[in-house]
């Protein structure tokens, strides 16, 4: 539980959502979103997590294959993907454009989105030629 609370709260201060707190100090629970479950906002295995300019929040949903996008203000914005669309959807970027970048780690490649979950493009598939993975894909910047 430890080591999950230090997890959650290096990425709430990596988004800066949260002031780092004095080594010494007690942390205690700022905000949370969503919770258990298939449901709008609800998560079956949270994974990737990032904001874009605006202060927009995407978490990917990797056993729901899917990613929920949630305001600045924590409310539930909008879910793209799910079954079928995604394999193991891993880890999520945000381009200079403001667009997401989804690491669809089972499918070997990275899906492009708009902000309003409209697919636009995909870069890569499995193989072992130039702009194909021979393995998982993992991780993404922009």
């Amino acid at each position: 539980m430890r080591r999950r609370i230090r997890s959650t709260a290096a990425a709430l201060l990596a988004l800066g959502l949260a002031a780092p707190a004095a080594a010494s100090a007690d942390l205690s629970l700022v905000t949370q979103w969503g919770g258990p479950g298939t449901g709008d906002g609800q998560f079956q295995v949270p994974n990737g997590v990032t904001a874009d300019a605006a202060g927009n929040v995407y978490v990917v949903d990797q056993n729901g294959d899917r990613v929920e996008k949630f305001g600045a203000n924590g409310a539930f914005q909008l879910a793209f993907g799910g079954p079928g669309t995604f394999n193991g959807p891993g880890h999520i970027g945000i381009d200079p454009q403001g667009d997401p970048l989804v690491v669809d780690e089972g499918n070997y490649r990275v899906v492009k989105y708009s902000p309003t979950g409209t697919r636009l493009t995909q870069y890569g598939a499995f193989g072992q030629n130039p702009g194909q993975f021979r393995s998982n894909p993992k991780g993404a910047a922009a």
